[in-house]
């Protein structure tokens, strides 16, 4: 279906069947679970294939919010599936989203603040502390009360 929509040049009915499809495919990786086939990673992999892809289209089509939404929720949703392995994959993810920001905020007219930035970047902290990555953490928590600091004596 994405593909269709890609020939046809529709940008957003392509990005929402790659979300789409990439939901479908976690689901199906959460059924396998279920089913103790834990591991059988394919699904996994799709998942993060469509929604790259989607991303990667979101950001092409000059829709950098959505883009850092799609990341996110992708960083979040790996994040709740537990393990070390899908906690590294979100922390992927989180940084995805940190550089959707970082390179969206320095284009002129993308509309993603600063804030955006320091909600991406406690997310990945709270991911690096998972990790037991506790310096990153901490360079990611003083960059974000710096920045909420300006962000409060500029408003």
């Amino acid at each position: 279906m994405a593909r269709c929509e890609q020939t046809l040049s529709n940008q957003p009915g392509e990005i929402q069947a790659l979300s789409q499809a990439a939901w479908l495919f976690i689901t199906a990786h959460k059924e396998d679970h279920i089913l103790f086939l834990t591991d059988i990673q394919e699904h996994l992999l799709a998942a993060t294939n469509c929604m790259s892809h989607a991303t990667v289209v979101a950001c092409d089509n000059k829709q950098p919010s959505l883009a850092i939404g799609l990341a996110l929720s992708m960083a979040t949703v790996l994040e709740q599936l537990g393990n070390v392995y899908h906690t590294r994959e979100s922390h992927d993810w989180y940084e995805r989203a940190m550089n959707i920001v970082v390179n969206h905020t320095n284009s002129s007219g993308s509309g993603v603040s600063s804030m955006e930035w320091v909600r991406c970047a406690v997310k990945l902290a709270d991911c690096k502390i998972k990790l037991h990555l506790f310096d990153g953490a901490l360079k990611f928590y003083s960059n974000c009360a710096q920045c909420s600091s300006t962000e409060l004596i500029n408003h």
